[in-house]
């Protein structure tokens, strides 16, 4: 054994004795008290304190010193503290759920102490899979169809970026409030499927309305106290943190109201489960002052909350997306006065529609994971949201500032749009005893029946805006396309049918539902003539068809 002096032993064991004092020293050091504030604490990476970090109890945000420490005043009613992750760190996780925040348990008055460790990674480069209405509820297979579906979809997706960090935004209804006691499904079974099934990256989440707990009596503070288990379980209603050069900033847009109902039955439901769109006014407040700290005004800004804060109307003729804007949006936009590009992401009406509402502002209204409440899958059939367009969730790309986006298909991956004969269309109506039947109870429903014979095809282009591109040639000749608002044929005979014929019950607003969506028309030239169509995406992205025709028409079509 080479010889070693007794200068390098004892560098050696100053060395060691560095490193372990490491691992506990952040633990041991003291933290004196301060004046009103009670809840005090250190962040942290490695051996390294962070200075500027935000920490906030969704009132207050201080910031921490060069040695990484802060004290917050706080009455703690909101129940934890939390911190902004600052750009090109990582917090750990509880599974998948990241550790960015921490239950304030002690009494008001009491002072407690909460550490936060980080870990330094380089996610200037990252991907962002934004997940909405996940509705996991015990039901309609659900939980077999997101296991064995969804799960293994979003995993070879998050494979497939190799090293490049990927995250997670969940725009909110990951349990269903209707069924917490009925079906015995509730957010705390949510975590838990969450943290078993493999779930490939750490999930930042929003709160929904159905994420609210039913039982809670209606009174003046019925949204807080129905917030309580999402606040316990998952975290705090509104947060932000930092990617790279993006802003992150999750709120809760939805004032739960639960208005008592006439019999309280079986289902352990106090209320109607009915709600406000609103942000309410202490969270704008915070709001402006997380805003106030960020520096540059020309990065991106992604605000995640359930509900769209545009109601969508209609399609005009240049095939834009109409929407009004309610009257706490109005203060909600004006937050990011300054800001030169924000994407508002949210779900909520499991339907595709991205606005581009001004040049700095950008709302993209995502499609459901369940689709229409895991209905027409745990049929046996395609598994299709309201609009008719596919069960999935959008990927966003982030590089540096630049972001691009794709809405995944759980079951067809990147394909865009469907397109249906519709002579077929009219012999599949003409010999479906149910459709028959569903027409009889629904005689304002478009009858397809009389589709035929004029040679027409309809294109659903699921995640359509103005800066897409549609081309359908026949025969190398470009026919005109227009756009009408009527119905998809697919959902009605996937949806619409079994939720009303085959259960024997007719409900009255499925005689209202003949105009909810938007699809593309072309008429051919004869019923057998091949056409090619192309869509291009806002990015050049070119998506194909060469559609032979006749095609068929079914559930089972693609």
């Amino acid at each position: 054994m080479r010889h070693i002096g007794r200068e390098a032993l004892l560098l050696l064991a100053a060395v060691l004795t560095l490193m372990t004092a490491t691992a506990k020293d952040w633990a041991s050091v003291a933290l004196a008290d301060r004046p009103g504030a009670t809840v005090k604490g250190i962040v942290y990476a490695g051996d390294k304190p962070l200075k500027g970090v935000a920490v906030s109890d969704g009132v207050s945000i201080t910031l921490t010193d060069a040695e990484g420490r802060y004290w917050l005043p706080t009455d703690k009613r909101s129940g934890s503290v939390f911190i902004s992750i600052p750009s090109g760190y990582e917090v750990s996780a509880d599974g998948v759920f990241p550790r960015f925040w921490a239950a304030l348990e002690a009494p008001a008055g009491e002072v407690e102490r909460h550490d936060f460790p980080l870990t330094e990674v380089d996610n200037d480069r990252h991907v962002m899979l934004a997940v909405t209405d996940i509705h996991l509820s015990n039901q309609n297979s659900d939980l077999e169809q997101f296991c064995t579906r969804f799960i293994p979809d979003v995993k070879q997706v998050a494979a497939g970026f190799g090293d490049t960090p990927v995250y997670t935004l969940n725009m909110g209804d990951s349990a269903w409030d209707a069924y917490w006691y009925s079906n015995r499904y509730s957010l705390k079974d949510f975590r838990r499927t969450m943290n078993i099934v493999g779930y490939p990256s750490q999930m930042f989440c929003a709160m929904g309305n159905h994420d609210n707990d039913g039982a809670t009596i209606h009174s003046d503070s019925v949204d807080f106290a129905a917030s309580a288990p999402f606040r316990k379980i998952i975290g705090p209603r509104y947060y932000s943190f930092n990617i790279g050069k993006v802003h992150y900033v999750v709120l809760d847009n939805l004032i739960y109201v639960n208005t008592p109902k006439k019999s309280s039955g079986s289902d352990g439901i106090a209320g109607k489960r009915d709600y406000i769109r609103r942000v309410d006014p202490v969270q704008l407040e915070w709001l402006r002052r997380d805003l106030a700290l960020v520096k540059d005004k020309s990065a991106p800004v992604v605000v995640a909350m359930h509900a769209a804060a545009f109601r969508y109307k209609f399609v005009t003729d240049e095939v834009q997306p109409g929407f009004s804007q309610p009257a706490y949006s109005e203060e909600l936009k004006a937050c990011f006065d300054g800001f030169k590009d924000v994407h508002f992401v949210s779900g909520h009406i499991h339907k595709n529609l991205l606005s581009r509402v001004d040049e700095h502002l950008i709302e993209h209204n995502m499609g459901a994971v369940c689709g229409s409440w895991w209905r027409t899958g745990a049929n046996h059939f395609q598994m299709l949201g309201p609009d008719a367009g596919p069960n999935g969730y959008t990927i966003f790309t982030i590089d540096g500032k630049r972001m691009e986006w794709t809405y995944r298909s759980i079951e067809d991956g990147d394909k865009q749009f469907r397109a249906c004969d519709m002579n077929e269309v009219a012999r599949y109506y003409a010999a479906s005893e149910d459709l028959a039947e569903f027409l009889k109870h629904y005689p304002e429903r478009r009858d397809f029946r009389k589709e035929a014979g004029r040679n027409r095809v309809y294109i659903n282009i699921w995640c359509w805006e103005p800066a897409w591109k549609l081309s359908v040639k026949e025969n190398g000749r470009e026919l005109p396309v227009t756009r009408e608002q009527t119905e998809d044929p697919l959902y009605v005979i996937s949806y619409d049918v079994p939720q009303s014929v085959w259960k024997g019950r007719y409900p009255v607003d499925y005689g209202t539902r003949n105009k909810q969506h938007n699809l593309f028309v072309v008429e051919a030239s004869a019923p057998d003539t091949t056409l090619e169509i192309e869509v291009t995406d806002a990015f050049g992205r070119v998506y194909r068809e060469t559609m032979i025709r006749p095609k068929a028409f079914g559930p089972q079509m693609k």
